[in-house]
């Protein structure tokens, strides 16, 4: 399978069930036991591309300690780095972009 492309820049939106989200569309998600209120570890979406892949990423471990990714604070236009590489079941590159000020776009 070869990556896909977005034609433009997809608006990225704030839900509550990433499974019932649009493209594009994000949920922040904290590690099971943690109480409401704590800062979020790191968020699932759907693909921006509509296939509707689920895709997650985090900033934080369970321990506290970073992870791959960091995030500004916005919860309503969020901006996350590095890129975002997501894949294919085979294991093939299926979509590369990022999420700048609540919008992914293609890298």
């Amino acid at each position: 399978m070869s990556e896909v492309r977005l034609p433009g820049p997809v608006k990225a939106t704030l839900v509550d069930a990433a499974t019932k989200a649009p493209a594009g569309g994000f949920r922040f998600w904290l590690y099971g036991d943690e109480p409401e209120g704590t800062p979020p570890a790191g968020l699932n979406f759907r693909c921006p591309c509509g296939c509707g892949q689920l895709h997650g990423i985090a900033w934080r471990r369970k321990d506290g300690s970073p992870a791959g990714w960091t995030w500004d604070g916005n919860r309503q236009a969020p901006t996350c780095s590095p890129s975002i590489q997501s894949f294919n079941a085979d294991g093939s590159k299926h979509w590369h972009g990022y999420l700048t000020a609540g919008e992914w776009g293609q890298a």
